[in-house]
């Protein structure tokens, strides 16, 4: 559990999709549960929380069909 730079969040979707997709193959595979290095810092935009929600899950259901 965790791996997810907190970083990436001031990037643009982009920039999450990319973080996200490295490691998407992992967390298909099993045993992998991807969460943010330590906390959500509150300078994080939440649209770009909720953008990476969406891209996590989205990512999920494609690759399970």
């Amino acid at each position: 559990m965790v791996g997810i730079d907190k970083r990436v969040f001031l990037q643009d979707n982009a920039g999450i999709k990319a973080e996200l997709g490295s490691r998407l193959p992992f967390i298909l595979d099993g045993g992998y549960l991807p969460s943010v290095d330590h906390s959500v810092p509150p300078d994080i935009p939440f649209q770009n929380y909720m953008n990476y929600l969406e891209l996590y899950h989205a990512g999920c259901e494609r690759y399970l069909r």
